[in-house]
């Protein structure tokens, strides 16, 4: 029998597995989704001052003028990555692509006011991306939106700037659907 000074007998304990971390996984490529919100002050269904959302990589400029969905007060702009197959651009030897679905919740499919969208960095390091094109697609049906080569001068809907220091894509887009940003990685950098 134990003595009351000294600790009684403790029975040894069942051995309890480690904590395992879960497997990593390659997640599917629907997956990777990029989303900021914004209020926006409206009239009529129209936004009445200019509203800015985003302060890294992506963010979005949207207009004094963007027609709203009914009631809308809240602007949801979503980007998601998806597969290479969906684009239906058709590349070339030596060509990527980086297809996106770009969508802003509460702005009516009957804006024609460009809201400024910065993509940021796209594509990958170690490319030659200054040969970049940009395609809008629409009901499967894939657009060269026109590049400009100043910032400032980005106003009108489907046009792109691509911004070689960074590696930023910005967009001007009225109507939202699928972007491709395609870059040849063979030909000389223009």
């Amino acid at each position: 029998e134990p003595k009351p000074t000294e600790p009684a007998p403790t029975e040894p304990k069942p051995t309890e597995p480690a904590p395992t971390e879960p497997e990593p996984t390659q997640p599917e490529q629907d997956d990777r989704v990029t989303v900021l919100t914004g209020e926006v002050s409206s009239e009529d269904d129209v936004v009445t001052e200019d509203v800015s959302m985003g302060d890294g990589d992506v963010s979005a400029e949207i207009p004094a003028g963007v027609q709203l969905e009914e009631d809308t007060s809240t602007l949801t702009l979503t980007i998601t990555e998806k597969d290479s197959s969906d684009s239906g651009v058709d590349l070339e030897n030596g060509q990527v692509i980086k297809p996106l679905d770009v969508h802003m919740e509460g702005v009516s499919t009957e804006n024609t006011q460009p809201i400024t969208i910065c993509l940021g960095k796209i594509l990958p390091n170690g490319l030659n991306i200054g040969n970049v094109t940009l395609y809008h697609v629409e009901a499967g049906s894939a657009n060269v939106m026109s590049q400009i080569m100043d910032l400032d001068e980005l106003d009108a809907h489907n046009e792109f700037y691509y911004d070689p220091a960074t590696g930023d894509i910005t967009v001007a887009m009225a109507t939202f659907s699928e972007v491709a940003a395609v870059s040849d990685t063979q030909m000389p950098w223009e």
